[in-house]
């Protein structure tokens, strides 16, 4: 192994501070794309609708969360409401984007827990199909 010594962006030596490495490899060259893209860039490369679903997945995600927050605080009212919106968010993801396996899990988890939850209070209700 042989030491290199670290190197600043403008090309000097970074003060003596070295490292070992087996093989030292050539500097990168600077990428082409160093611009980052612009947020309007950005949007427009998505698919349309991918914000509002990618939206919609993440509320949902955070009332499940809070669900499960409620849930082990004893707030057993508030987390039974959370996750029924969650359930009702992952219901419309998977009307819109079909049966992806994601939808398929997130709709199965879902439901598990709003079912877990009722009846842990005592208000089983017969099989979802």
């Amino acid at each position: 192994m042989r030491k290199v010594a670290r190197r600043r962006r403008d090309g000097r030596s970074g003060g003596g501070a070295s490292f070992s490495c087996p093989s030292a490899s050539p500097p990168l060259p600077p990428s082409r794309g160093s611009k980052r893209a612009t947020p309007s860039e950005r949007e427009a490369r998505r698919p349309a609708g991918a914000g509002f679903q990618s939206r919609q997945y993440k509320v949902k995600i955070s009332l499940s969360k809070l669900g499960d927050v409620e849930r082990e605080t004893g707030n057993l009212a508030q987390a039974l409401d959370a996750y029924r919106k969650s359930l009702t968010l992952a219901e419309q993801l998977r009307a819109i984007l079909g049966d992806t396996p994601q939808t398929l899990r997130d709709l199965s988890v879902s439901r598990n827990k709003v079912r877990a939850l009722e009846t842990q209070l005592g208000q089983p209700r017969p099989p979802i199909t």
